[in-house]
């Protein structure tokens, strides 16, 4: 999953959701130097990306996309799985998406600091384009695919074959609440386990 679902999964705790929001920005050397605070957050995005792709709903759906998005297939679908869950967000929250998103943002423009000077400008320019409000429908998916066929080193062509993730949102539905629970119940065992070290 993409950003939105790393920063459901990660509760109140701010530097838990910091260290695991900055696992996307940061290269492996500079994780290493920041402030130790955020180190349990980083283990809990590297422990949410494995349990996301050993799961068979992540397994059998990329099997569904790949003749279309072939090895970006997996990002593809991280992306969509934030999708998934802001345009359907009552099922998987109590707290309202506006107020989500207000304390998202207050914790990353709160922790910015830690992060290193180059990558702090970055966060601001998303909290101020309401980044995470892109996920929630297809005009928003379309812009989000926009920016990662400009990052991609090879052809992706993500915003214009955007109508095949339309013609199959139904089937990837299927499942995908069942793969939320279970991520979301191994997530907080783990999370039992960082608080009793």
């Amino acid at each position: 999953m993409n950003y939105l679902g790393h920063l459901l999964l990660s509760g109140d705790d701010e530097h838990l959701l910091m260290g695991n929001f900055m696992v996307d920005r940061l290269g492996l050397k500079e994780l290493t130097l920041l402030d130790p605070v955020y180190q349990d957050g980083i283990l809990f995005h590297r422990h949410i990306d494995f349990l996301t792709d050993s799961h068979h709903y992540f397994k059998e759906t990329l099997q569904i996309l790949y003749p279309v998005y072939h090895k970006y297939s997996a990002v593809v679908l991280d992306v969509f799985i934030d999708y998934l869950l802001a345009s359907d967000w009552d099922n998987y929250s109590a707290e309202p998406f506006d107020d989500f998103k207000k304390r998202i943002y207050k914790i990353l423009d709160t922790h910015a600091h830690a992060m290193p000077e180059r990558s702090q400008g970055t966060i601001h320019f998303m909290v101020d384009h309401d980044f995470i409000e892109q996920y929630d429908d297809w005009s928003g998916l379309e812009m989000v695919f926009r920016r990662l066929d400009q990052r991609t080193k090879f052809p992706s062509f993500f915003a214009q074959q955007i109508d095949f993730l339309k013609q199959k949102e139904a089937v990837l539905r299927t499942g995908f609440g069942y793969f939320f629970d279970d991520i979301r119940s191994d997530c907080l065992e783990f999370l039992q386990a960082l608080d009793t070290e």
